[in-house]
């Protein structure tokens, strides 16, 4: 922070990052569950119309799973921090967020 911030700004620190945090590693438990608890069907492997379908929808399965971790916008992109006290909503304010920009290279 290098004194150009309030000192309660580390106060809100975890009020912000923690719901990400939760979230991230939540979403990181359950795709390593997704792929960790998968267990191919017995006759996956026959040369046999069975063994095809099976096959089949082990594909699908690794496919759906494949798409689904990487596509995680919230966590590529960055979180939203609502519920901070130092977050202003869109509209709420912008010339706000501007004056507290300048006062902070000014001062």
């Amino acid at each position: 922070m290098k004194g150009n911030a309030p000192s309660f700004l580390l106060d809100t620190y975890e009020l912000k990052r923690r719901p990400v945090a939760v979230r991230n590693t939540g979403f990181a438990r359950a795709l390593a569950e997704s792929i960790g608890n998968y267990v191919p069907k017995p006759d996956i492997e026959a040369d046999s119309d069975l063994g095809s379908d099976l096959r089949r929808e082990a594909g699908a399965y690794l496919e759906a799973h494949g798409r689904s971790e990487f596509n995680i916008p919230g966590v590529t992109f960055g979180a939203r921090y609502d519920h901070s006290p130092i977050i202003l909503a869109e509209g709420e304010g912008y010339s706000a967020t501007i004056r507290m920009r300048r006062e902070r290279q000014s001062g």
